[in-house]
């Protein structure tokens, strides 16, 4: 009933706007906005002031404050790529939706298929397009996200005006795909990082990982979330288990609530000798954090067996920088960057380790890059620092 109601709304606005546009021209400059639709739980851009003054008498299109400017697509010069519209109306994968696409890659081609559903509804505006994956000096990227037909919702395209929002997007189930626009200006709709940053594991995901030192070494592992809790330290503990090429074995014992999470330690295995080491007043983590804030922490590892080297002091904090856009091997994303700085004494031997490290999480995926910077003092002095970077080269859903 409802997508019956979408289609035909749209489709009366969409001739409305297009006869106005034929008799009284558009303006030199559009300004392209963004519509929420609750009932369908999908998002829609239009840059035609006629549909735009329709939909905001609809209850169930909501704006949601992120715009840009554009070019009408009747003024468009060579130096600008139009952009197109269809309506998509099918049963399989459900689609009850609009999808943009630019002229000669891909508005014609499509138009020529006829493809069942596909319905034309002409150029909506014109603006530059990236190059190599990045907008011009002095223009806002747009960039372009993916959220497939699943449980009920409608497959449907979302745009978005800065990497924060591209970020909050993904925790909402879609998946990045690409910088799609450049716009001389765009307002964003507002973000608060908090809602998405904060977490830094998540299970159904796989990820595999390389590493390297400023030394030459390497190493390479698979990271996963483990189906069943285990008792930690007499804690109930969801581990999360690291195997690597080594054959060795690290499960980071995680503990969840619907607030927070906290890093009970971890247990290794390696070449059939196990090694348990408990963090004594776990550290816990705020699933939402904002832009600044920063967790400290100050507690003693305890290992099982007891080693030589003592339970040694760990004194540090967790920063959350922001949001930044990263590009590693499995592709670009949105990522929360987290600073953290680690002291560690050791008393027992009179050594002590300053670890520096950031680190960039991608909602809903995980740890998608690390810098780890690791300094040793001892009774010899202060040795040389070592840097190891880590990147992930596949994600896998599972």
């Amino acid at each position: 009933m409802f997508t019956k109601f979408l289609h035909v709304t749209l489709a009366a606005l969409a001739l409305t706007a297009s006869s106005s546009a034929i008799t009284s021209a558009w303006a030199q400059s559009v300004t392209v906005v963004e519509y929420y639709n609750k009932p369908l739980d999908a998002y829609f851009i239009t840059g035609r002031s006629v549909e735009q003054q329709q939909l905001d008498m609809v209850a169930d299109f909501q704006r949601t404050g992120m715009t840009f400017q554009a070019v009408a697509a009747t003024a468009s010069t060579p130096d600008l790529t139009r952009v197109c519209r269809f309506y998509v109306n099918t049963p399989s994968p459900y689609a009850n939706s609009h999808f943009y696409g630019l002229e000669n890659s891909d508005c014609e081609p499509i138009l020529a298929q006829n493809l069942p559903g596909f319905n034309w509804e002409g150029y909506d505006f014109a603006l530059k397009q990236p190059v190599n994956g990045a907008c011009p000096t002095g223009t806002t990227t747009i960039y372009r996200s993916f959220r497939p037909a699943a449980g009920g919702k409608t497959a449907n395209h979302r745009y978005t005006a800065s990497a924060a929002s591209y970020g909050a997007a993904a925790t909402t189930g879609y998946n990045a795909e690409q910088p799609a626009f450049c716009a001389t200006v765009a307002t964003d709709i507002t973000v608060q990082t908090s809602a998405y940053c904060g977490t830094l594991y998540y299970s159904g995901v796989q990820i595999s990982y390389q590493s390297r030192t400023n030394l030459g070494a390497t190493n390479s592992w698979v990271r996963f979330t483990e189906g069943q809790s285990v008792v930690f330290n007499g804690r109930t503990a969801q581990p999360v288990r690291e195997q690597y090429a080594s054959g060795q074995i690290k499960r980071i014992m995680i503990e969840d609530s619907t607030s927070s999470w906290a890093d009970l330690g971890a247990s290794t295995t390696n070449a059939g000798t196990s090694l348990d080491s408990a963090y004594v007043q776990p550290t816990s983590y705020p699933r939402q954090m904002a832009t600044g804030e920063t967790v400290s922490f100050n507690r003693y590892v305890a290992f099982s067996p007891i080693q030589n080297s003592g339970s040694p002091l760990e004194v540090g904090s967790v920063s959350l920088v922001g949001v930044e856009l990263i590009t590693v091997p499995t592709g670009t994303y949105a990522a929360c960057k987290y600073s953290s700085q680690i002291s560690s004494q050791y008393y027992a031997t009179g050594r002590s380790d300053l670890r520096r490290l950031t680190s960039w999480v991608a909602p809903g995926v995980g740890l998608l890059r690390s810098k780890l910077e690791e300094t040793t003092y001892d009774d010899t002095g202060e040795h040389p620092t070592v840097t190891t970077d880590v990147n992930a080269v596949a994600v896998q859903r599972l």
